[in-house]
């Protein structure tokens, strides 16, 4: 019941908020699952991020990444990084914020070991999703969804 009341004690932003991040998250590990990554890779774009961090632009980063993390910890479906990442980033996209996406494997891995790949979303020094020490990690895609 716990978890229903904190919920119910949001606001009514937060809970549009909360079911986008839900069906965003779901559609993108549908997509994750079952579409060839060569069919949506170009929803991976390269082009730059512009712009700046204003107190609006801040707080739709914030909400979404709340929301993000609240989906990922409530819902009986386990969503990793990527998806996680996508979602937020088709989020903010909608919100015309453009995020940075990055996807990369772990520095310590040895040759014919498991590779431990890890995905997240920065805008500008601002972390979205997949929070991690970047440094341990060689980033092979480094993808800005564009305008």
């Amino acid at each position: 019941m716990g978890k229903l009341r904190s919920f119910a004690k949001l606001s009514l932003r937060d809970h549009f908020v909360f079911l986008e991040a839900a069906a965003a998250m779901g559609f993108a590990r549908i997509l994750i699952r079952f579409v060839p990554l060569r069919h949506w890779a170009s929803q991976i774009a390269q082009e730059n991020p512009a712009g700046t961090v204003n107190d609006s632009k801040q707080a739709s980063i914030s909400r979404i990444a709340r929301a993000i993390n609240r989906v990922s910890r409530n819902c009986p479906v386990q969503f990793i990084c990527l998806p996680q990442a996508l979602a937020a980033r088709w989020m903010l996209k909608r919100r015309g914020i453009v995020a940075q996406l990055f996807i990369g494997t772990h520095k310590t891995q040895t040759l014919g070991a498991d590779h431990t790949f890890h995905a997240w979303l920065k805008f500008g020094d601002l972390w979205v999703t997949g929070q991690c020490n970047a440094a341990e990690y060689a980033v092979f895609s480094q993808k800005t969804r564009g305008e």
